[in-house]
C-alpha cells in the first residue's frame, strides 16, 4: 500500500472562515472529526457538520504540516461532499494521502483546515466539462467540475503523470473523467462529449516531425468533441434511413469488427453521416436525426470536427511525438510499448503474424480500452482513422500551410474528399510524417479502417460563411 506509514502519524482538524463573509451570515462548520482508515483503506475521512446554510456551499480543504500549508495537492485528492451543499447537516470529505508531494514521516502531524463559502455562478465547481447525451431518454446531462470531484460519476484524475509511467502534460487544468470507460451506457446508449477550451497546437511543416519549422494553429472558442469514437450501437439510435443496404454501410464486412461497443466503420461518411453534403446546421443525414433527437434540450449542430479542431483535441497542448509527454521518437512504431498503450494498431493485435507466412486479422476493439490524453479523450490514435470536416482536394499537400486561426480547408459542401487522421488497427502507429489522406467517401466508398468522432460548437463555427 502507498503511505502505509500514515497509520502512525498524528492528525488534527481545524475550521476556517470565508474572509469576505460576515460571521453572522456565513455558513459555518462544527464538530470536525478526522479519522484514519488505515490499515483497511489508506484514505482519511473528514467528517463535519455544516450549519447556517442559506444557499449552496463549497468547502476549501487545506492540509498543513506544522504552520505551513502544503501546496501542489491535486484537486482529485479530495472527494465526497466538497460543493453544492444546500442543507444543514453532517457531511464527509475523503482525503487521499497518496497525492501529497512528499511522504509523511513517522509521527509527523498533519492538520486539515476546512473553510466553507457560498457558491455563486462564477464558482469553478459549476463549470460544465462534460455533456452526456442519453439516446434513449433524449435528455442532456451537464457534468460539472464539482460533480466530478465529488465522486458522483466515478473515478477522475487531475494529474496526468498518473495515467502512465513517465507521462506529463503542459495543460494547466487537467481533469480527466477516467470512470467514463465503465459508466453505464457511455459506449452504447449515451454519447459523452468533452469541452475543449480555446487554444492551439503546433504543426510541423509538411507534417514531418523532424522539420524544425512549426505552424501555430489556433481555435478561437471552446468546442465539444466525443470522448470516444462513435460506436455501432450509438449510431443505431439516429441512423440515416434514407440509405440502406451494404452499398453504403456494412460494419460487419469484417466479422471481427462487428460489435455494439466497437467504433462505427465501413460507412460512406458523406452519404450516410452527412446526408450527401456538408451543411453548417446539421440539416441532413444522420447528423440531422441526432439533432432532432435532442431538439427538446436545445439546438445542437452536430458535425465532424475540422482538422484544426481534431488536432487541438488530440494533442491536448502536448509538444511530444505522442500526446503522452514522453520525449523522443519511437524507433519502431510498428512494435512499440509506448504506442501500444495509446491505441489499437496492427502491431498490438490488429493484425497478428502467425509465423507461418499467414496473418490473422483481429481488427478494432471496443472503444476506451487504451490510455486517454490530457483532455480525457480516448482512442484519438489507433482503432479507426477519423474523418474531419475539411475537404482537402483544394489544399496543396493536404497539410496546414501557414499560421492560422479557425482554418477550414475547402468550403465546397459537395466535395467528396475527407481528411483523415489518427492511424488505425491495420496501421503501424507512425504518426509523423502525418499520414494525411484525402479520400473519396461519397456514395459507396467506405473502408473498415475509417470511422468518425462527433463534435459541435455552442453556436456557429467561428468561420461559418455569411448567409
Amino acid at each position: 500500500m502507498k503511505f502505509i506509514m500514515l497509520g502512525m502519524i498524528a492528525i488534527a482538524a481545524a475550521v476556517g472562515f470565508g474572509a469576505e463573509e460576515p460571521a453572522s451570515s456565513a455558513p459555518s462548520i462544527e464538530r470536525v472529526l478526522v479519522r484514519q482508515q488505515w490499515p483497511w483503506n489508506e484514505k482519511v475521512a473528514i467528517d463535519f457538520v455544516l450549519t447556517n446554510v442559506t444557499s449552496a456551499v463549497q468547502i476549501d480543504c487545506a492540509v498543513y504540516r506544522g504552520e505551513n500549508r502544503v501546496g501542489g495537492i491535486s484537486d482529485a485528492a479530495f472527494s465526497g461532499d466538497i460543493c453544492e451543499l444546500d442543507r444543514e447537516g453532517a457531511y464527509r470529505i475523503m482525503f487521499d494521502p497518496s497525492y501529497l508531494p512528499a511522504r509523511p514521516a513517522n509521527g509527523e502531524r498533519l492538520r486539515f483546515v476546512l473553510t466553507p463559502s457560498v457558491m455563486d455562478d462564477s464558482s469553478r465547481y459549476r463549470e460544465v466539462l462534460y455533456k452526456i447525451f442519453d439516446l434513449e431518454s433524449k435528455k442532456v446531462t451537464d457534468v460539472t467540475r464539482g460533480a466530478l470531484l465529488s465522486g458522483k460519476y466515478g473515478a477522475v484524475e487531475t494529474d496526468y503523470g498518473r495515467i502512465g509511467e513517465g507521462y506529463s502534460s503542459p495543460l494547466d487544468d487537467v481533469l480527466i473523467w477516467t470512470g467514463v470507460t465503465n459508466y453505464s451506457g457511455t459506449k452504447t446508449t449515451k454519447i459523452v462529449f468533452r469541452k475543449i477550451p480555446a487554444g492551439g497546437f503546433t504543426y510541423p511543416k509538411s507534417g514531418k516531425w523532424e522539420n524544425a519549422g512549426r505552424y501555430e494553429v489556433n481555435i478561437s472558442k471552446p468546442f465539444w468533441i466525443g470522448v470516444f469514437e462513435l460506436t455501432q450501437k450509438q449510431y443505431e439510435y439516429f441512423a440515416n434511413t434514407d440509405v440502406s443496404g451494404s452499398s453504403y454501410i456494412n460494419p460487419g464486412a469484417l466479422a471481427c469488427n462487428l460489435g455494439e461497443e466497437k467504433p462505427l466503420q465501413n460507412v460512406a461518411v458523406l452519404k450516410v453521416i452527412c446526408g450527401g453534403k456538408r451543411t453548417w446546421d446539421a440539416s441532413s443525414g444522420a447528423l440531422a436525426n441526432l439533432k432532432t433527437l435532442f431538439s427538446g434540450e436545445g439546438s445542437y449542430n452536430f458535425d465532424l470536427p475540422t482538422a484544426a479542431m481534431w488536432f487541438r483535441a488530440m494533442m491536448a497542448e502536448s509538444k511530444t511525438y505522442y500526446y503522452d509527454g514522453i520525449e523522443g521518437v519511437p524507433e519502431n512504431p510498428a512494435d512499440n510499448e509506448r504506442m501500444a498503450a495509446l491505441g489499437r494498431f496492427a502491431g498490438n493485435g490488429g493484425i497478428v503474424d502467425n509465423g507461418d507466412g499467414t496473418t490473422t486479422t483481429n481488427g478494432v476493439v471496443a472503444v476506451g480500452q487504451f490510455r486517454p490524453n490530457a483532455f480525457g479523450l480516448y482512442d484519438m490514435i489507433g482503432n479507426v482513422m477519423e474523418c474531419t470536416r475539411d475537404s482537402w482536394v483544394v489544399t496543396p499537400g493536404n497539410h496546414f500551410q501557414a499560421d492560422a486561426t479557425d482554418p477550414i480547408w475547402g468550403v465546397a459542401d459537395d466535395s467528396n474528399s475527407f481528411g483523415l487522421f489518427g492511424n488505425s488497427w491495420n496501421g503501424s502507429g507512425k504518426l509523423w510524417p502525418q499520414s494525411s489522406y484525402a479520400i473519396n467517401l461519397h456514395y459507396t466508398f467506405k473502408h473498415p479502417y475509417i470511422g468518425v468522432r462527433l463534435a459541435f460548437f455552442e453556436g456557429d463555427h467561428p468561420n461559418k460563411p455569411a448567409e
